[in-house]
C-alpha cells in the first residue's frame, strides 16, 4: 500500500524563490525532491501557503490562520500515513520569544486527538493507524539580512526560540522532531526563503527521518 504524506506548511513548502516570489518548480523544492527520493511506494501531498502562520490572524492577507484551515486539509487529503508540520516562521510577526511554542502546541492539540472525523455522515479516520507527526522547527532568520540589522532584533530572537520550543512540544505530544536550523539557513536575500541548496539539504534530511519512521512501523 502506497504510504501517503501531507505537508502542511508556509512559504517554504510551497517554495517561494527568495528575492523574485516566484516559485521553484517540483525537482527543485525540498517537497518533490522528497518525492523522488522515497519514490513510487509513497505519495507526497503539498499544501503550503505564502504567509500562513499556526494560529495567528494576518492583518492583510486571508486564509492565512494554519488551524484555521487544518481540518479542511486533513478532510481533504485524507487517509494519511505520515504529517509532515512544517509552520511557524510567521509568527515572528505576533509574538515574543517566550511564546515560541504556543502555537504549534495548537495544532498538535488538533492532530493528536483528530483520528477521525465526521464526512457523509459517516465517521472516517485521518491516519491509518495511529496519528503519525513529524514536526518541524523552522530555520532561524538571517542575521545578515539587512532589515534585521535595522530594526528586525526581537523577530530574530523569536526566530532564534523556534527550534527549543518545538523540540519540547514534540516530546511533550510525543510526535518525531527535525529541526531546520541544523539543516539550512535562508541566504541573507530576503532572510526567510531558502534557496535551491537549501531546498535540497532539507529534502535529504527529511527524506532519511521519514524512511526512519517508516522502518520503525516496519519492525513494530
Amino acid at each position: 500500500m502506497t504510504k501517503r504524506i501531507l505537508c502542511y506548511g508556509d512559504s517554504i513548502t510551497w517554495g517561494y524563490i527568495p528575492g523574485t516570489g516566484r516559485r521553484y518548480d517540483e525537482n527543485t523544492r525540498w517537497t518533490g525532491i522528497l518525492q523522488k527520493n522515497l519514490g513510487n511506494g509513497y505519495t507526497v501531498l503539498e499544501d503550503g501557503l505564502n504567509g500562513r502562520t499556526t494560529i495567528y490572524d494576518a492583518s492583510l492577507k486571508r486564509y492565512r490562520n494554519g488551524l484555521e484551515s487544518l481540518g479542511y486539509s486533513l478532510v481533504s487529503q485524507h487517509p494519511l500515513d505520515l504529517m509532515i508540520l512544517a509552520l511557524g516562521i510567521n509568527d515572528i510577526s505576533y509574538i515574543d520569544p517566550e511564546d515560541a511554542g504556543r502555537g504549534i502546541r495548537a495544532l498538535l492539540r488538533h492532530l493528536v486527538m483528530a483520528n477521525g472525523t465526521y464526512t457523509n455522515g459517516e465517521e472516517e479516520p485521518i491516519f491509518r493507524g495511529k496519528p503519525k507527526i513529524l514536526l518541524m522547527a523552522p530555520s532561524a532568520l538571517n542575521p545578515n539580512y539587512a532589515l534585521l540589522r535595522e530594526n528586525g532584533k526581537m523577530k530574530y530572537e523569536t526566530s532564534k526560540a523556534f527550534s527549543a520550543a518545538y523540540e519540547k512540544a514534540a516530546e511533550d505530544f510525543g510526535v518525531y522532531f527535525l529541526d531546520a536550523s541544523k539543516i539550512a539557513m535562508a541566504p541573507p536575500t530576503d532572510g526567510i526563503h531558502l534557496n535551491e541548496e537549501g531546498h535540497a539539504a532539507m529534502a535529504e534530511a527529511i527524506t532519511k527521518k521519514v524512511l526512519e519512521i517508516f522502518s520503525e512501523e516496519d519492525a513494530g
